[in-house]
């Protein structure tokens, strides 16, 4: 069953730079990045005036008070003007996500109710979906941003737990945080020869038996395929080993090649950094 796809554009009440609708999913910053410009060249703008005033005030004065007031507002104007030429910057400097602001807009389902049931990731369980938590999005939110991300190698290979009455092996999304989802994106921007299947990160939530980080939603499951094992080894740091799994560090996502021999459950684990 095709899983129905999200709201993924938002229409704008007033049209900038002629654009009337802005994405909400994977390039939701370009609404942002909009804004910034227009607000940069305001300040520009305003920079510039406050110069020239400060200048035509201290041609015209004799009075030397004055003559201190417009130097006050030439040097007052050309310090902000280059605060704001260098604000991308700073911020940048004293944290990357303060010029990467995630904003899912993305329409929350209500809760649904759920029996519980048992398994791990790729094991499937029995019951329900577990009710959905604040911050966290839908199974079919999740799989509809995936599947509706442009330029991207990005697909799925199990069957949805919500539709095939949790048969192991499947997949489910529900209560995975947009954060997750977002890395899944930057993966594929990084590695855009590599093919992405995505499959499964909570389909243990709720069942009381749910492994470290799945039922929290920032683990998320990827299918071992030649592209992606690939990149892995050769852009990744390999950490170590847990119990006889190669572990691999991608700045603080970390990543578990969980080989189950054969089984059809082979993948790989992340535990991403929220």
């Amino acid at each position: 069953m095709r899983v129905a796809e999200a709201q993924t554009k938002y229409q704008l009440l007033e049209s900038i730079d002629g654009t009337s609708e802005v994405d909400v999913g994977p390039n939701q910053f370009e609404y942002f990045s909009t804004v910034y410009g227009y607000a940069l060249t305001l300040t520009v703008a305003l920079a510039v005036l406050m110069i020239v005033i400060g200048g035509i005030q201290y041609t015209l004065s004799y009075i030397p008070g004055v003559k201190e007031e417009a130097k006050g507002r030439i040097w007052g104007a050309i310090g902000g003007l280059l605060l704001a030429l260098f604000s991308y910057l700073i911020l940048e400097t004293i944290n990357p996500r303060l010029v990467s602001p995630n904003l899912a807009l993305t329409q929350v389902s209500g809760p649904s109710g759920g029996t519980g049931g048992t398994g791990g990731g790729l094991t499937g369980g029995q019951g329900g979906s577990a009710p959905l938590l604040p911050g966290r999005l839908s199974d079919q939110d999740a799989r509809a941003l995936l599947l509706g991300a442009t330029n991207k190698n990005i697909s799925f290979d199990l069957p949805n737990c919500n539709t095939n009455g949790n048969v192991s092996p499947c997949g489910d999304f529900d209560n995975v945080t947009p954060a997750t989802i977002n890395y899944i994106f930057a993966l594929a921007d990084k590695c855009s020869t590599c093919q992405i299947v995505v499959r499964d990160a909570t389909s243990d939530a709720g069942s009381g038996h749910s492994e470290a980080g799945h039922y929290d939603g920032i683990k998320i499951d990827l299918a071992p395929t030649a592209s992606l094992n690939m990149y892995i080894v050769t852009h990744f740091q390999n950490t170590g080993k847990y119990k006889s799994w190669d572990l691999y560090s991608d700045s603080g996502n970390v990543w578990m090649n969980e080989d189950y021999a054969g089984t059809g459950k082979d993948h790989w684990d992340i535990t991403v950094k929220q």
